[in-house]
């Protein structure tokens, strides 16, 4: 296990910093995974849009008008290997802040100061090859907890 963790946190290290994911409007996250596949509730509740981008389905969770919360998997129903995971932790990094190990998950801190999580990431399962990737921010957490109650579609019939 620590391992693996030590692996995660070499390889986050060397990805390079890309645009944030989370804090942003619903028009710049369409226009990088484009148009809904579905999109329900409201403004004043949150809204939650899935898109198709790439090989994942992304449940995305807008809360005052902002992207709080990203959840990442595969359209083909297969476990995402570390290299996609690394991928999807980059897209959320943020000028001097870092990601690093705490409470059994990934937290966005403070590259100088540490402090409180601005965003956490978990796997599900907490495998090396999940079928999930979640990525929300501390206001998200706050409000909802670490697991959002969103029915993504699998892609499978439901019985």
């Amino acid at each position: 296990m620590n391992r693996i963790i030590l692996v995660g946190l070499l390889g986050i290290a060397s990805v390079p910093t890309v645009k944030a994911g989370l804090w942003e409007s619903r028009a710049v996250v369409e226009a990088r995974y484009g148009k809904p596949l579905r999109a329900e509730g409201n403004e004043k509740e949150g809204t939650v849009c899935t898109y198709n981008f790439q090989r994942f389905h992304v449940v995305v969770t807008f809360l005052n008008g902002q992207s709080q919360s990203e959840l990442y998997y595969r359209s083909d129903n297969k476990r995402l290997v570390p290299r996609e995971i690394l991928k999807l932790q980059s897209m959320t990094l943020r000028e001097n802040y870092i990601w690093t190990v705490g409470n059994g998950m990934f937290v966005l801190v403070d590259a100088q100061r540490r402090g409180k999580p601005i965003a956490i990431a978990v796997r599900f399962p907490d495998y090396t090859y999940p079928w999930s990737f979640h990525i929300c921010t501390a206001e998200f957490v706050k409000r909802f907890g670490v697991t959002p109650k969103v029915k993504a579609s699998t892609g499978q019939k439901q019985f």
